[in-house]
């Protein structure tokens, strides 16, 4: 388990106090907070004691000891392992650091399957990748739930192209993206009746001249 492991290096390095035998398995379920945390508390470094109190709080998922930290940084990061560990939303949602809540909200989207709550991912970046995770299994249900018009679009697009379903180009509301779907599928299922649908002459020229 990391939490002696990480204790006796801490204890090493400052050497301030006798790192305490590991308890059982039988006597774990008994520890007290005070225990949980009393090697901390005997660190006289601040940086270090917060730093012990952070790891030990997301060893134990006790936000009690959280609490214990003062750097909103630290505490965050504290914060953020226990509300993962837990699969605890309103955890993740009362972090102050954003890369932190962030990086909370998008690991247990991803863990409940859930796309909308991705969208409250400030971060671009995690957004997209909690989107494109769960967008991996796509389904009409968790397109229509995107709240962003361009994504849900490109959301029924990535769908209708996966799925050779030419009916759920019609659900894409972008002209653009909705002739791209059209032109896709007229291709890759042979059906040139498909490019009658794609706006643009232009565009409707080119779909069919891929079948000549």
């Amino acid at each position: 388990m990391k939490f002696p492991v990480l204790l006796a290096a801490l204890a090493l390095v400052c050497g301030c106090m006798t790192v305490p035998e590991a308890p059982s398995a039988a006597s774990k379920t008994t520890t007290t907070l005070s225990e949980k945390s009393v090697v901390c508390d005997g660190i006289a470094d601040q940086s270090l004691r917060e730093e012990c109190y952070g790891d030990v709080g997301a060893s134990l998922g006790d936000l009690s000891i959280c609490d214990e930290v003062s750097s909103m940084d630290k505490r965050g990061w504290c914060y953020m392992n226990v509300g993962i560990s837990r699969n605890d939303l309103s955890i993740c949602r009362v972090i102050e650091v954003q890369n932190y809540r962030d990086y909370c909200i998008m690991r247990v989207a991803v863990e409940f399957r859930d796309l909308v709550l991705c969208s409250e991912v400030v971060n671009k970046s995690q957004r997209e990748f909690c989107q494109r995770t769960l967008l991996e299994e796509k389904t009409e249900s968790s397109c229509q739930s995107i709240s962003s018009p361009r994504d849900r679009d490109l959301c029924y697009m990535d769908f209708a192209v996966e799925s050779n379903n030419s009916l759920l180009c019609a659900e894409v509301g972008s002209v653009e993206l909705r002739s791209y779907c059209y032109d896709e599928l007229a291709v890759a299922l042979q059906d040139p009746s498909l490019c009658a649908k794609i706006e643009g002459q232009p565009l409707v020229d080119l779909c069919y001249s891929k079948f000549n």
